[in-house]
């Protein structure tokens, strides 16, 4: 039973309120589900009484008496020596974050070199099975899958390569490809130039399927699509580039673009028209000017976090059907109406 350093225990708090021990665990638990119903006010006395004793739950003993950790794993996508290549994950893992601390779970950060090699065995998150679930960030290594669905029985794959049926969430970049084209299209353009960095075989899904419905759009709506591959060096061509309309298939892509671009004294809107197919946080701090399809990622980890509180705290552990969220666009100013 749960006891603080004090000697409080959850019978003492269940007494000083009136209810039983089960109805009292239900409240401080912030258990929403099951066979113990609790009145608001009986809620409303249970809570007092643990505020005037001083009452803190032990989370040992929560474990044992649950055989739950109360504590869920978030799967970070980096590796060795590269610590800071997921910063984009940070709106999902807030949201995460949000939707769990209502049902009294704790987040826990793994990062993928975690469990690559040697070092997951080293780990007390595996070695102890700290953790009662698993959220899974991005793209994932090979045989990273396996591994994982070999230790745990619940896992959420959120932004990820891996997509079943169920328990899975991602963002429709599909649809969010169509529509980008789709707006410069609508500006009066006939061929849309796709732009990012080049394929490697191994990248996140939302590349492919960007790509997919830039195409997509430009066959149903008859407009002609080229390539350009973006790197480091990339350098602004005047007599290809000017007056052209162009898809940036992400945000570091359309960044070093309008970059190489401003050095040949070019403008977005003016000289050319660019349009983003996604809207990290930080484009409305860095460039809210981008024409862009903004995604709500915070959102996206709650619906991952009540996906993963399904299997766990559910009485029915049917698995959530998997989820695409679908985008919005955001009218900047880098498209420009082309002159008939």
């Amino acid at each position: 039973m749960g006891k603080y350093r004090n000697g409080i225990t959850l019978a003492k708090v269940a007494a000083e309120a009136g209810v039983s021990p089960g109805a009292a665990s239900a409240v401080l638990r912030n258990v929403h589900h099951g066979r113990i119903r609790v009145s608001q006010e009986a809620a409303e006395r249970v809570r007092s009484a643990a505020e005037k004793l001083n009452y803190r739950p032990s989370a040992a003993s929560r474990a044992m008496s649950s055989r739950r950790t109360k504590q869920i794993g978030v799967l970070l996508p980096n590796r060795s020596g590269h610590e800071g290549t997921s910063p984009m994950s940070f709106e999902t893992i807030l949201g995460i974050n949000d939707g769990l601390q209502p049902f009294g779970y704790i987040m826990t950060l793994v990062r993928m070199h975690d469990i690559l090699g040697e070092l997951s065995e080293e780990s007390r998150i595996f070695r102890e099975q700290a953790i009662d679930g698993i959220v899974v960030l991005g793209a994932l290594p090979d045989g990273v899958r396996p591994w994982l669905e070999s230790r745990f029985e619940h896992i959420v794959w959120c932004d990820s390569n891996v997509w079943k049926p169920e328990n899975c969430i991602r963002r429709d970049e599909t649809n969010a490809g169509r529509l980008t084209a789709g707006k410069l299209l609508d500006a009066g353009y006939d061929r849309i130039l796709w732009a990012d960095t080049p394929f490697t075989g191994n990248d996140h899904y939302s590349k492919y399927e960007r790509r997919a419905g830039v195409a997509e759009a430009a066959v149903r709506l008859g407009a002609k699509l080229s390539e350009m591959s973006i790197s480091d060096n990339f350098t602004w061509d005047p007599a290809a580039m000017d007056g052209t309309a162009i898809v940036a298939g992400s945000h570091p892509a359309a960044e070093q673009i309008c970059l190489s671009a401003m050095r040949a004294k070019r403008a977005p809107g003016k000289d050319f028209s660019i349009a983003g197919c996604d809207d990290p946080h930080f484009t409305s701090w860095t460039w809210r000017r981008l024409s862009r399809v903004e995604f709500n990622r915070f959102s996206m980890g709650r619906n991952a976090a009540a996906m993963l509180l399904q299997l766990l705290e559910e009485e029915d552990t049917t698995p959530a059907p998997s989820v695409r969220l679908g985008g919005a666009w955001i009218d900047g100013d880098t498209i420009k109406q082309k002159q008939a």
